[in-house]
């Protein structure tokens, strides 16, 4: 089994694409490929991985390391809808002719809240991810180490 296996089929659901009507298996599997050449400098994994572009592999297989499947699900998905976003931003007009109007800018306003959305997601767990899933910012406060009072 390998890493395109487990990862395809999570991108399809991320950008809507589950029978894969869109995108093809090879361009998944190359905006994958660059996904995960990206990730490697954002992250420190576990295991030493090493990402070929020409060879559109990933050694050792990181099938069974469920964070870096993860985040290269969520930043493969996160440069499509980016892509798609920006091709339908250029493609978009307004047409006005007296009171009546056609826009067609709406679907990549949808497009960029979902970018928006991805992105949030996947900076959340790629934070969640360098901290160990700890919970930051927290502290034990005794009588003696409380805050100073304010002298009145």
């Amino acid at each position: 089994m390998s890493w395109e296996t487990t990862a395809l089929p999570l991108i399809r659901n991320y950008i809507g694409d589950p029978a894969g009507v869109v995108y093809s298996d090879s361009r998944l599997t190359n905006i994958s490929i660059t996904a995960a050449h990206s990730l490697l400098n954002e992250v420190s994994f576990d295991n030493d991985y090493t990402v070929s572009v020409p060879n559109s592999s990933i050694t050792p297989d990181p099938t069974t390391d469920t964070n870096f499947i993860n985040l290269l699900s969520m930043k493969a998905s996160l440069l499509i809808v980016n892509s798609e976003a920006r091709t339908k931003s250029l493609q978009s007009f307004n047409i006005k002719d007296g009171p009546s109007s056609i826009s067609t800018g709406e679907s990549s306003k949808n497009l960029m809240g979902l970018s928006k959305i991805l992105s949030d997601a996947y900076n959340k767990a790629k934070i969640d991810y360098i901290a160990g899933n700890s919970v930051g910012s927290l502290s034990v406060v005794g009588p003696l180490h409380g805050p100073a009072t304010p002298n009145i």
